[in-house]
């Protein structure tokens, strides 16, 4: 075992593992249970698979050791940095043996049920073995392309949830699958529902008549969500990847999705959820609506995204988009007006009740700025753009509309929108939805800051993502209560909860759980960015 020390920083100890490849919610999973063994002298921990850049990152990270030169991309990597005293060999030894054995039961499957669906982690896929119709992939991008071509023969549908798969492959694998007349959800889609069954990120919705495209996981889960909450019901949910709308892709699996629907006697609404789509893409969608069914639409950010054209509804936001979809499904038409006006008077009583405790709690001074911590990277997008300041500056390591980008993602600058799932935060980490405590270091970091007077933060629940999401916030809620008391400050903590009560982590106890904790829980992204819009702008 090579050991290396790091002056001041502890030591650092690692292994590798030839030939295991592990898709990133397996690394996210690892990662996860090494963090949550801080209490062994554990100081910084990374775990990736052997790519060129995963081991320059070890580097500029301080995690590095000579063996790791020699691993393939083939090879998991675990570096770990601990406390000196905890540093010696016969404790680092055993850590790491614990570490090992670990990994090695994650591997254990329950192969006793089986739902129709083949998970594709190895190097073949046999289906027929199975008798599925849909073959999920999620192996190292590099292999993923001959897998899904080898299902697709098989007459399979694919799910390809692994990322970085070459533009061309993707483009050849659609080409085969409309011929085939197979559907392929991806490269890197994280989130579907098929039939009522979540796919990887994904929630526990009722059955209904509503049928979701999707080139945006988090969307899907936001309004699929909200669309259950409602009491109206999703038929599926598809995921296409986001690169599906660009022009070399063409929409390919997009606008097979909507004519599966289309051709769905249970589907009787549509809804298109996705950043702008190409031009020439926009143009093949509004001729792929023809009327048949109602359409409604969320580009987050198109130019005049909220007129209609060739028979869809186009809304601004996601929660327009799921409230209006919700109303068509139940008869009760397409508007919303009277809906939104009631939204929007509540978040500025809200609102108004918060800038009045800002101004009497924090005496001599009058903070007046945002900092948003999110997981999700949709809501980031459809944040600046609700927030949408004439005369504030907005920043962020994603930014759109009118926003900066941050000249260090790890530093806030006046009004600033975080996505913390960014590859900046999350190589050799676990993803934000997962493990909280990037997030929950960052918060009170922000608090510390005498500037800030609104913090907005997101909790997407569901399959995939922290199964008790309160046990790491809490204690952190309070630690940064009782800062601001010490201080005799006051900041809005604003919070948006994206799940159903019968995901496994009830969405009804975590909101009743942060409220209790003195947060302010909203129904949705845009309900949160509406609010804090007016606490800012005063």
């Amino acid at each position: 075992m090579d050991i290396a020390s790091k002056k001041n920083d502890g030591v650092v100890c690692g292994f590798v593992r030839k030939g295991e490849y592990y898709d990133s919610v397996s690394l996210m999973i690892i990662s996860k249970k090494i963090k949550d063994r801080e209490g062994d002298g554990i100081i910084d921990s990374s775990v990736v698979m052997a790519t060129k850049d995963n081991i320059l990152n070890l580097k500029q990270a301080g995690l590095y050791l000579a063996k790791f030169e020699s691993a393939e991309e083939s090879d998991l990597v675990v570096a770990i940095r601990v406390q000196e005293e905890s540093g010696d060999s016969g404790d680092s030894g055993d850590l790491l043996k614990t570490i090992e054995l670990e990994i090695k039961n994650l591997n254990k499957k329950d192969d006793t049920k089986n739902d129709g669906l083949a998970s594709v982690c190895g190097g073949s896929v046999d289906v027929n073995l199975m008798n599925a119709n849909l073959a999920l992939i999620s192996v190292n991008g590099r292999y993923a392309g001959d897998l899904a071509l080898k299902a697709l023969n098989n007459n399979t549908h694919v799910m390809l949830f692994s990322d970085n798969v070459p533009l061309e492959t993707e483009v050849e694998l659609k080409q085969l699958a409309r011929k085939k007349k197979l559907l392929v959800m991806g490269p890197d889609c994280g989130t579907a529902i098929i039939a009522g069954v979540p796919l990887a990120f994904a929630n526990e919705v009722r059955r209904g008549s509503i049928g979701v495209v999707g080139a945006s996981g988090t969307g899907m889960q936001e309004v699929t969500t909200l669309i259950s909450n409602f009491g109206g019901g999703i038929s599926h949910a598809i995921g296409t990847g986001g690169r599906d709308i660009k022009k070399e892709v063409g929409g390919i699996s997009f606008l097979m999705a909507l004519q599966m629907f289309k051709d769905d006697p249970q589907t009787k609404v549509i809804l298109l959820i996705s950043k702008p789509p190409h031009k020439e893409v926009m143009n093949k969608i509004v001729k792929e609506v023809d009327g048949a069914k109602r359409v409604v639409a969320v580009f987050l950010g198109a130019e005049n995204s909220s007129s209609s054209r060739g028979g869809i509804i186009f809304r601004d936001n996601l929660y327009e988009g799921a409230l209006t979809a919700y109303k068509i499904s139940c008869g009760k038409g397409e508007n919303i007006d009277e809906e939104m006006k009631r939204v929007d008077d509540s978040a500025e009583a809200i609102a108004r009740g918060e800038r009045k405790k800002i101004k009497n709690n924090n005496v001599g001074r009058y903070p007046k700025y945002l900092r948003g911590l999110y997981s999700g990277g949709t809501f980031v997008s459809e944040a600046q753009l609700v927030l949408d300041f004439e005369k504030e500056e907005m920043f962020s390591n994603v930014p759109t509309h009118k926003s900066s980008k941050l000249e260090d993602a790890k530093i806030s600058c006046k009004n600033t929108i975080v996505d913390l799932g960014e590859d900046e935060f999350t190589m050799g980490k676990p993803h934000p939805m997962i493990d909280y405590s990037l997030r929950n270091e960052r918060l009170l970091k922000e608090i510390l800051d005498p500037e800030v007077a609104v913090i907005m933060l997101d909790y997407v629940l569901g399959y995939g993502a922290h199964q008790d999401p309160m046990s790491d916030t809490i204690s952190i809620l309070k630690r940064a209560k009782d800062l601001l008391a010490k201080e005799k400050r006051y900041i809005s903590i604003l919070a948006t909860v994206t799940g159903t009560n019968k995901d496994p982590q009830n969405s009804d106890l975590v909101k009743e759980a942060l409220k209790a904790a003195g947060v302010i829980v909203t129904d949705s992204n845009y309900q949160m960015s509406l609010i804090a819009k007016k606490i800012i702008n005063g």
